[in-house]
């Protein structure tokens, strides 16, 4: 993995995914409302829920960031363009 610097300025959009291979998965696509540094946020969660007494779970990280106002749930289309090079029928594009 790249390193990154997990700090977003506000208008970020950002795609939480978690898991490999075949439990790959995506979580949420949020849009920053203001400077999120996700490593400070994780502690913030994290600290939240096991003084709840609850299970950690890294999933409810980005229901935590609209909670606490860092960011909004985004409105996204994954749009499959085709296979092969080749744009799927829907798009009009013969294949020669």
């Amino acid at each position: 993995m790249t390193e990154q610097t997990l700090v977003y300025p506000p208008g970020s959009a950002i795609q939480f995914t978690s898991g490999e291979y075949s439990d790959y998965t995506c979580l949420a696509c949020l849009v920053t409302l203001k400077t999120t540094n996700l490593p400070e946020l994780a502690v913030r969660y994290a600290a939240q829920v096991r003084a709840q007494g609850d299970y950690l779970k890294i999933d409810g990280l980005p229901a935590f960031l609209i909670t606490e106002g860092y960011a909004m749930a985004a409105d996204v289309t994954t749009v499959h363009l085709g296979s092969y090079n080749r744009f799927d029928s829907e798009f009009g594009v013969p294949y020669p």
